[in-house]
């Protein structure tokens, strides 16, 4: 495991990811770093908590028009072409799933630490 820094709405999380997929991680990074600054155009600094919420759920949303979409196809071609695609979908939602709870998690911890420091 490698332990690195991302940044995301300005502050900065310290998250492990398996060796090799660094570069991986800093994509996803930047893809929620790009939908949280969306999020923000939109309806302003409304806190990293309900930033990171809004964000979520604008990547879930797109993952299940992804998995319909998906889905319409496995009806329309072939099996296993639609297999492939559904797995590829579901790889990508679950690695962005798994990186904003990490990011909520850190969160957690660091509001935590601050409950038990005061």
């Amino acid at each position: 495991m490698s332990d690195m820094k991302i940044e995301i709405n300005g502050r900065s999380y310290q998250v492990a990811c398996e060796d090799g997929q660094e570069d991986r991680l800093r994509l996803l990074a930047a893809s929620l770093q790009k939908r949280l600054q969306d999020v923000v155009s939109t309806v302003g600094q409304v806190g990293q908590e309900r930033l990171l919420v809004m964000a979520g759920l604008l990547i879930a949303d797109e993952l299940s028009d992804a998995l319909g979409e998906i889905a319409s196809a496995r009806d329309n071609s072939d099996p296993n072409s639609a297999k492939l695609l559904q797995d590829e979908a579901e790889a990508k939602a679950i690695a962005k799933t798994a990186h904003i709870f990490e990011l909520l998690a850190e969160r957690i911890e660091t509001i935590a630490d601050r409950i038990e420091a005061s």
